[in-house]
């Protein structure tokens, strides 16, 4: 009797460290407050060509008025950026600083600024 309780707890105590991991792998990690500087364009706008009858800044504003992402472009990486859309669509292809908080790739804006012009 004692084996059959002994293996029961085994299982048992298997199965609770198992869901105790599997929760922690699927575990969303944590937001953070940033602020970075970069190029504001269209998810669709990064390949930087020239479409026929367009400037890059209408390019961008077409797809962005059809519904692409507004994204933030800085060293390389990529945010799409989360907040009103109409806000947003004042700096496209503008340089400018965002602050906001960041959830993986997507940073929830809460300030953005034109940085001011170096002499």
């Amino acid at each position: 009797m004692n084996k059959i309780l002994s293996v029961r707890f085994v299982r048992a105590s298997l199965a609770v460290a198992c869901s105790i991991l599997a929760t922690q792998a699927f575990a969303k990690p944590a937001s953070v407050d940033v602020t970075f500087t970069g190029v504001v364009t269209c998810s669709r706008c990064l390949d930087l060509t020239q479409h026929k009858g367009f400037t890059p800044w209408s390019w961008a504003m077409y797809k962005v008025s059809q519904g692409d992402d507004i994204v933030m472009v800085t060293s390389g990486k990529t945010y799409k950026l989360q907040g009103d859309r109409q806000q947003l669509s004042k700096y496209i292809q503008d340089r400018v600083t965002v602050s906001g908080n960041l959830d993986v790739d997507t940073i929830n804006v809460t300030n953005i600024v034109r940085p001011a012009k170096e002499k």
